[in-house]
């Protein structure tokens, strides 16, 4: 469960490191969480885990049995912890409840593959383009012109939401490269726990050159895409358009439709786009979950407010 999977791990890394004599490490039930992380960590990492994150609960107003549950999945995710026929048999009812079906304890084939499904979707590891912000630097001289960032549809989303593009143009050969990376991720309907990266080149035309804006297009058999980059708005814009009257085939393979409107795309730094990608993953993802774990863990909260304290270096 990927959504707290940094407290559970902190917690079960300080909990092995617990075994020290009370009268070598500080009193601090009367100690803020800042002042905790401002302890060495030769200290803060031989402190009690439960102490610790009591201080964490409190503060961050999580329930009491926050630590506990934590300790359970952990344990439990590393096969330490078995449950009897009897647990199993009410998680298995529980579980049979929340998705609208008889609750009477033996899994059939179709619960089981779901059972596996949404386990499978709870442990998703967010990755995130190598950029911070939502700004983008664009930079144009009279022979080279730069942009990078991920690009994002206006008024659509976008096939592969998590994607990173360099654009390098070259006044001498009339020529701008974008190189494309996108993360194909599994949708919340699949099983499987593989990511992959599509990595694609399109050369652009120039057809219009200044120190502050760089004109260029792409026409192919479907599409005609104008790509204009500004120096002084700091902003990459592709507009789309349809190349023909109707549709067309690509090999054989994909139909393209025609376009109803243009379709504009910007260039964004992307940090915060894939952020917000991964809370609604993860809020969809919290619906998966036992009602008491989310009860206990309050997974409606954001991501931020469940950092554990810090260590110092």
């Amino acid at each position: 469960m990927r959504i707290f999977m940094t407290v559970f791990i902190v917690a079960g890394s300080v909990l092995a490191l617990t075994k020290t004599h009370a009268d070598d490490l500080p009193d601090i039930s009367n100690m803020s969480i800042e002042e905790i992380e401002e302890l060495p960590s030769e200290i803060l990492t031989k402190l009690p885990a439960s102490d610790v994150f009591a201080k964490f609960a409190e503060e961050k107003q999580l329930p009491s049995s926050f630590f506990d549950t934590a300790i359970a999945i952990n344990l439990s995710r590393l096969l330490f912890i078995e449950p009897s026929e009897e647990q199993k048999h009410q998680a298995i009812k529980d579980f049979q409840t929340s998705i609208g079906d008889k609750a009477d304890g033996v899994l059939t084939l179709a619960q089981f593959e779901e059972l596996g499904r949404r386990a499978t979707r709870s442990t998703d590891t967010p990755v995130y383009p190598s950029t911070f912000g939502e700004n983008i630097s664009v930079y144009i001289d009279a022979n080279f012109a730069v942009a990078e960032g991920t690009w994002i549809i206006e008024g659509e989303k976008i096939a592969y939401p998590i994607n990173h593009s360099r654009i390098s143009c070259e006044k001498s050969t009339g020529i701008c490269e974008l190189v494309q990376v996108d993360v194909s991720i599994p949708s919340l309907d699949e099983n499987s726990d593989s990511y992959s990266l599509h990595l694609s080149t399109q050369d652009y035309e120039v057809i219009s050159w200044t120190t502050d804006e760089v004109v260029s297009q792409s026409v192919g058999k479907c599409r005609k895409v104008l790509m204009t980059m500004s120096k002084s708005s700091g902003e990459v814009f592709q507009i789309t358009r349809n190349f023909g009257k109707e549709g067309c085939d690509i090999g054989g393979l994909l139909s393209l439709p025609k376009l109803e409107t243009p379709q504009i795309a910007k260039l964004v730094g992307g940090f915060d786009t894939a952020q917000k990608f991964w809370q609604e993953r993860k809020k969809e993802i919290s619906k998966f979950y036992g009602k008491n774990f989310v009860e206990k863990l309050k997974l409606d909260q954001p991501t931020d407010s469940l950092k554990p304290p810090a260590q110092k270096n």
